[in-house]
């Protein structure tokens, strides 16, 4: 019985896949369709990156934003929105370069805003706000210089935090 339940679900998704479009499939017929589809094991709930903790909703923000690094398909670090980095030799700073020339948009396609180091900052202040609830502040806290303290209100200078936009495009992690 355990060895049947695999092979029907195996059966179920090789028979829904040979189905037939009810439409045409000429590439014409998908040049203006701007949709994603795809599926999940869990419900989502929110596209706020910031504060989910739900496997489904990262792999789903994954989708659509860049990230400061990427891992190509061999799982070796590559270059995203940050052109370069450097480490301290104590290992605990970061400093990022961040790409120029990347927008923001509206969800109506306009052209928002530069994306900046700054972003990154308001980032961190969103996420280390207990009011935000985000599920996922204790990672980023554990990690960064005074982010706890400043989540649980032990410090309220956020510039004693250790992330700090250093210009426009160079942001510093510590």
């Amino acid at each position: 019985m355990k060895k049947l339940i695999p092979l029907i679900l195996v059966l179920t998704l090789v028979l829904t896949s040979c189905g037939t479009s009810k439409t045409g499939t000429d590439s014409a017929d998908y040049k203006d369709v701007q949709e994603y589809n795809t599926v999940y094991s869990g419900e989502i709930t929110t596209l706020n990156y910031l504060v989910t903790a739900s496997t489904a909703e990262f792999s789903l923000a994954a989708n659509f934003v860049d990230t400061l690094i990427d891992f190509d398909r061999y799982g070796v670090v590559t270059p995203c929105l940050a052109t370069s980095w450097e480490e301290s030799d104590d290992g605990l700073t970061w400093t990022l370069q961040i790409r120029e020339g990347v927008k923001w948009y509206t969800h109506t396609g306009e052209e928002y805003a530069d994306v900046t180091a700054h972003d990154w900052v308001d980032a961190a202040k969103y996420l280390l706000n207990p009011e935000n609830e985000s599920r996922t502040a204790n990672i980023f806290y554990s990690v960064i210089e005074n982010a706890e303290e400043y989540y649980n209100g032990e410090i309220d200078d956020f510039e004693q935090v250790g992330v700090k936009a250093l210009g426009d495009y160079e942001l510093q992690y510590k």
